[in-house]
């Protein structure tokens, strides 16, 4: 027995038999499942007999497994409509913010619009020959209050030239570039402007101390203020045409002011009358003349 277990060309011969096994396992298997898929092609009662045998066992199970499977079945359709209900969600709010941006837009456009004519209303109405112009840097300091314009010389701007916005004087045309100029406002601690206060027109000068108001300088001593007066351009001196509005006092605990009109905090958009020269007087007779001419020939840029 020993001689036999320690045998090499025995050991062969046991590994090559038993390797022999599953191979004829397979071709078994094999030749049965192509025999059974030949007799079911061909209806044979075998076969029927086989399904119904083996449906009988399998039933039970599937009815089984279907039962389990229901509940999963439905948490999977909840999940899923879940996960549309997310999406629907967030379409709507993309929709919601894209229809908040437009309707801010529209609001913008609108509340510019209305700027502009009013705008363009004043001008004309002060009778002079102008140029619109877009605000495109605001310098607002502790020592300096100016705008930078997109318009300059090569649009017929020249230092000196009034800067009105739709309510009222905002400055004058200080220093010109070719295509921008810098405008310094009435609030600057640098800006001087004479003035005429309510009806019975006070001569005063209306001196920016850069703050939002206008302190009143040089009045003349019988002159009388009341709270509401309306301050504008006297012309004296050349530097502003006359009649320009500026705004109106505001008599306080401890001195008077002047409250400007227009809004010299951001403005957008601003109109430079364009006076030739600048220090031109509207309030005369030339004046008038110059303002029928300058109604006809007004123009925006």
């Amino acid at each position: 027995m020993a001689r036999i277990a320690h045998d090499p060309y025995l050991i062969r011969g046991a590994h090559r038999q038993a390797g022999r096994g599953p191979g004829a396992s397979l071709i078994l298997l094999m030749l049965a499942a192509v025999l059974l898929l030949v007799l079911s092609r061909l209806d044979h009662p075998v076969t029927r007999h086989i399904r119904a045998t083996v449906t009988e066992w399998v039933s039970p199970a599937a009815a089984w497994g279907s039962s389990l499977l229901g509940p999963v079945r439905a948490i999977a359709a909840h999940f899923d409509d879940v996960a549309a209900l997310r999406r629907d969600l967030a379409t709507a709010r993309a929709e919601i913010a894209r229809l908040e941006a437009a309707d801010w837009r529209a609001a913008e456009a609108t509340r510019k619009l209305a700027e502009v004519e009013r705008l363009a209303a004043m001008v004309p109405a002060l009778g002079a020959t102008y140029r619109s112009a877009r605000v495109l840097t605001e310098a607002v300091g502790p020592f300096s209050r100016s705008l930078v314009i997109d318009a300059g010389g090569e649009h017929g701007l020249r230092a000196g030239h009034p800067v009105v916005g739709p309510a009222g004087l905002v400055g004058r045309v200080v220093e010109v570039g070719a295509r921008a100029a810098r405008v310094l406002l009435l609030t600057d601690i640098a800006s001087r402007v004479p003035v005429v206060i309510g009806d019975g027109r006070a001569r005063a000068i209306a001196i920016g101390d850069n703050s939002p108001r206008l302190a009143i300088g040089y009045a003349d001593r019988d002159a009388k203020m009341t709270d509401g007066d309306i301050v504008a351009t006297s012309g004296v001196g050349g530097s502003f045409p006359a009649g320009l509005r500026i705004g109106r006092i505001a008599i306080g605990e401890r001195d008077l002011r002047i409250v400007p009109f227009a809004d010299l905090d951001a403005p957008e958009h601003v109109s430079v009358l364009i006076v030739d020269p600048p220090d031109a007087a509207l309030g005369t007779a030339d004046g008038a003349g110059q303002r029928r001419r300058g109604g006809a020939n007004g123009k925006a840029g």
